[in-house]
């Protein structure tokens, strides 16, 4: 099949490129996983009132960190790493993913569920001696994560990066707006909306 020209790749991203293995494209499906059930560690240690809230504010950060790295993919158009060698997965090439390199969707992903782990369980648990190993531990996976990809030919470094800055930026964007929305509640400001037979009501406090 067609081979492109690793030549016409430059800078860091010319350093991490890798050929195509089955074996660690695995590694970092398995490794995704679990760095994206690290948030369970928050929900099933806040209190039980707090177990939905939690678990729907990183429902709303997931679809947002797809959502962001889906429109890259369309937008980028740009072809993977093992494109650039023989040996390339041929179901790749039929499924038209091949040239879905730009961002990492895994590095997305799996950073979104680091930053959100982090952020949540700092927050109920300020004080607590297990802060520092949750939050190293859950970044080490993302970027176990993000390595894999790099490693396994499925991403250049630029890739893996830009979905690091987009998984973490939504993994903090949603807790934080939730923190600040229920703090002006708590305090009788912001928006509230009423259902009215005539329509919807939008009503601003201050």
């Amino acid at each position: 099949g067609f081979i492109y020209d690793p030549e016409t790749i430059t800078g860091i991203d010319s350093v991490f490129m890798n050929s195509y293995s089955r074996t660690l494209d695995l590694t970092g499906d398995v490794l995704q996983i679990a760095t994206m059930l690290t948030p369970a560690i928050v929900m099933f240690s806040a209190p039980k009132s707090d177990m939905f809230t939690i678990g729907v504010m990183y429902a709303e950060s997931v679809l947002w960190a797809y959502g962001a790295k889906e429109f890259g993919k369309t937008i980028a158009n740009r072809v993977r790493p093992y494109m650039y060698y023989s040996g390339y997965p041929s179901s790749e090439v039929t499924s038209g993913d091949w040239h879905k390199s730009f961002p990492s969707g895994h590095s997305t992903l799996a950073f979104n569920a680091a930053a959100f782990t982090s952020y949540t369980f700092s927050t109920y648990f300020p004080d607590s001696k297990l802060k520092v190993p949750v939050i190293v531990g859950s970044y080490a996976l993302a970027t176990a994560t993000a390595y894999m990809r790099m490693r396994s030919g499925n991403h250049f470094f630029t890739d893996v990066l830009t979905g690091a800055i987009i998984g973490t930026n939504t993994g903090l964007l949603v807790p934080l707006l939730h923190t600040y929305f229920a703090q002006l509640n708590k305090s009788g400001r912001g928006f509230t909306a009423r259902i009215l037979p005539t329509g919807l009501l939008l009503k601003y406090s201050y």
